[in-house]
């Protein structure tokens, strides 16, 4: 059974999307399990990524991103009991779908009818991702305050007294409230 999902218009990054796609394949492992009603306690399943990020996420203890964190807790919550496991780019099926691929190619394809050759092995001949624990460096330990590396023309500081940059996750979104300010303030300036 497959499960795909057109990415959304809003620009995301790509471990973002990646983390969307395990949300979907968790309730589609999650509509199987209600539909088979076998005991799962003594069936063994594994989800597969291709994202070594999302995994990174799905075994971190540390504070996440707000959207990740809820993303996480939506999929620990639907594939309790399950196990997540790695699944090289070129093994998984589900790029065919993402990367778009013909009826007739579809057709003949022992990836998406019959899976990874790998799968028939024993697990411990199953791809590995072997997470990497690396410290932060100390000079990353603290918040990076963007704004004092920022400068700005005098129109513009202006507007900036009157917007509270600390309210700006990032310096695009800063930016295009900005430019938004200006818009306003030249068609005041116009109508006057």
């Amino acid at each position: 059974m497959s499960k795909s999902k057109v990415a959304p218009l809003k620009t995301l990054t790509l471990p973002i999307l990646e983390l969307l796609a395990a949300v979907v394949g968790s309730k589609l492992s999650k509509y199987v399990k209600d539909k088979i009603r076998l005991n799962f306690e003594q069936v063994e399943i594994i989800l597969w990524s291709d994202s070594q990020i999302v995994l990174s996420w799905l075994s971190s203890k540390k504070s996440l991103p707000r959207i990740v964190e809820s993303k996480v807790k939506r999929i620990t919550s639907l594939t309790s009991g399950c196990e997540w496991k790695y699944c090289p780019t070129s093994s998984n099926p589900a790029d065919l779908l993402t990367r778009g691929i013909t009826a007739e190619s579809l057709r003949n394809n022992a990836l998406w009818f019959i899976g990874q050759p790998w799968l028939l092995e024993e697990q411990s001949q199953w791809p590995q991702w072997k997470q990497e624990k690396r410290e932060a460096p100390e000079q990353f330990e603290e918040p990076i305050n963007i704004m004092s590396n920022v400068s700005v023309e005098n129109k513009t500081a202006s507007i900036l007294n009157a917007i509270d940059v600390e309210n700006f996750s990032t310096i695009d979104k800063l930016s295009k409230v900005i430019a938004w300010v200006n818009r306003f303030k030249n068609v005041f300036k116009e109508e006057n």
